[in-house]
C-alpha cells in the first residue's frame, strides 16, 4: 500500500509499506493505511490531497492462506462475507461500523427540516 500527500504549497509526501502475507481483509487493510498516514506525522499541515493506493493486487484464487486456529477469525470472515453480500445487494451504504453509525444519524438528523429525530441507522 502506498500513501501520498499534496500540501498546499505543492510539495509531496509519500509512505509506503508492503504487507507481510495477502489479505482481503477489511481491518488489516484499514489499519496499515492509518499506520501509514501516522508516519507522516502531519500535526497542522495544510493538506491539498491525500491519495491511498493498493498495488499488486491477485485475484484471490491465486492467494495462499496460512490457516489460524482462532474461532475470532472465522466469525470476522463470515461477519464480512455477510456485510460484502449485504452492500452487493443493496447498495454500498448499506452496512457501516457502529461508531459511524452514530456520527452519520447526527448528520441526518441536523439536516432534516423538523431538527432532530430518531435515527434510522442500524449499527453492525
Amino acid at each position: 500500500m502506498s500513501l501520498s500527500v499534496r500540501y498546499a504549497d505543492r510539495t509531496s509526501s509519500t509512505r509506503s509499506r508492503t504487507l507481510a502475507e495477502a489479505t482481503a481483509r477489511i481491518r488489516q487493510l484499514t489499519a496499515t493505511a492509518y499506520e501509514l498516514y501516522d508516519l507522516l506525522g502531519l500535526l497542522r499541515a495544510r493538506v491539498r490531497g491525500i491519495s491511498l493506493r493498493a498495488q499488486d493486487l491477485r485475484p484471490v484464487a491465486q492467494a495462499t492462506e496460512q490457516l489460524i486456529l482462532d474461532p475470532g477469525d472465522d466469525r470476522a470472515r463470515v461477519v464480512e462475507a455477510v456485510a460484502d453480500r449485504a452492500r452487493a445487494r443493496y447498495g454500498p451504504g448499506t452496512l457501516r461500523p457502529a461508531t459511524l453509525a452514530s456520527n452519520l444519524a447526527e448528520d441526518q438528523a441536523a439536516s432534516r427540516p423538523g431538527g432532530p429525530a430518531e435515527p434510522r441507522v442500524r449499527a453492525v
